[in-house]
């Protein structure tokens, strides 16, 4: 339920995505790719 109504996401189409890369203080680097897409977060 999002402000009072309900959302069927199996019907809902997909606006938009995101990925991301964190750079965390120490400088290590943390990924994330949204489920939604084909996208996918790897690292070496």
């Amino acid at each position: 339920m999002s402000k009072g109504h309900s959302i069927n996401e199996k019907f809902a189409p997909v606006l938009g995505k995101v990925d991301a890369v964190l750079i965390q203080s120490d400088g290590k680097l943390e990924g994330g790719a949204d489920y939604r897409g084909d996208d996918k977060a790897a690292g070496y």
